[in-house]
C-alpha cells in the first residue's frame, strides 16, 4: 500500500524483488524515478509505510 505525503508531492511505498525482503521507496507524485530509503537486509522487511503529521 502506498502513502502520499501531506503536501501531496511524494509517495512512499514498499517494493521487493522475488525472494527479497521488502524495502521502503520514495518517488515524486508527478511520476519521477523512485529511489530506495531502506534496503530490507537482515530479515528486516518493511510494510505499510506512513508519513508522520
Amino acid at each position: 500500500r502506498a502513502s502520499e505525503s501531506p503536501d501531496g508531492r511524494s509517495i512512499l511505498f514498499c517494493r521487493a524483488e522475488t525472494g527479497q525482503m521488502p524495502s521502503v521507496w520514495l518517488m515524486s507524485s508527478n511520476g519521477g524515478s523512485p529511489h530506495p530509503l531502506t534496503d530490507g537486509q537482515d530479515d528486516q522487511g518493511a510494510d505499510h509505510p506512513r508519513w508522520l503529521p
